[in-house]
């Protein structure tokens, strides 16, 4: 089922909006699902608008990839002729949960990710100059 921009009768609206974390590349191949009372839609990357009828949501997301990555999970009360926002954003790290929200939230485990991408770098650069020094060095 694909997100459609119409809601329906007296119906309502989740504007669900999703992001990935930059480096994240492999996550635009995969697009994120939401799961509405089991119900899974699948989504797009960025602004989506899902039509409901109004009543009582266990919304889930996640991005299906060789697992469930960046689950996250809230119930959501929708009213007649609502437009209620929900901002899901991915992780950094595939092992951690998203977040989830009303309100615009951040990709979980930046920190992590920043310290294993900065110390493979600093191990790739040592083992650099200890190369140039051996060869410089002759031994």
């Amino acid at each position: 089922m694909q997100p459609n921009p119409q809601p329906p009768q007296a119906g309502a609206v989740l504007n669900i909006t999703t992001t990935k974390p930059f480096l994240a590349w492999m996550m635009a191949f995969t697009p994120p699902r939401v799961s509405l009372n089991g119900q899974e839609i699948k989504l797009r990357w960025g602004q989506n608008q899902v039509p409901v009828q109004p009543g009582r949501y266990d919304l889930q997301m996640y991005v299906p990839y060789l697992w469930r990555i960046g689950q996250a999970g809230m119930p959501v009360d929708v009213y007649p002729g609502a437009q209620v926002p929900v901002f899901y954003a991915a992780p950094w790290w595939a092992y951690m949960g998203g977040a989830i929200g009303h309100q615009q939230v951040e990709s979980p485990g930046k920190t992590v990710a920043i310290a294993i991408n900065v110390g493979a770098l600093a191990l790739l650069l040592l083992i650099v100059i200890c190369g140039c020094a051996g060869v410089l060095t002759g031994n």
